[in-house]
């Protein structure tokens, strides 16, 4: 029987929980997962289409320029390749009998690529709106 660090190595899941993040899922960490889902800033924005103020556009300049930012590329490409990493997983088992879930898990890793891609874009429009206004003020 093998030992947990030759299952590490093999890249056999330990636990269901790490199995769940093996595959791309959020595992269930009880009261934990949820709270922070329900605090998801998304679901507090209720004027999404107006324009960023002044002071948001700042905050967002400081934002990009600051040590944190490279901190959120890495968490959104770690998730991205989490992605990834779930859909091979997937295609190694048994394709033919799963394409239909191979097919969705490869569609979330193009999702995650382009929600990067459309977030950094939309982030360098605002900040060239911002260099604009400020060069005009």
């Amino acid at each position: 029987m093998p030992s947990n660090h030759e299952k590490y190595l093999a890249g056999v899941p330990l636990n269901p929980e790490l199995e769940a993040l093996k595959e791309g899922r959020a595992p269930e960490f009880g009261m934990g997962l949820a709270s922070v889902i329900a605090q998801e800033p998304a679901a507090r924005i209720t004027d999404a289409e107006r324009p960023l103020t002044a002071e948001e556009r700042a905050a967002l300049r400081e934002l990009r320029q600051g040590v944190g930012w490279p901190v959120l590329q890495k968490l959104l490409e770690r998730a991205t390749l989490s992605h990834v990493r779930a859909a091979t997983s997937l295609s190694e088992d048994d394709p033919l009998a799963k394409k239909d879930e191979i097919a969705q898990a490869w569609l979330m890793v193009k999702v995650w690529k382009q929600l990067r891609i459309q977030m950094n874009v939309m982030v360098e429009i605002e900040l060239m709106e911002d260099r604009k206004a400020r060069e005009e003020a």
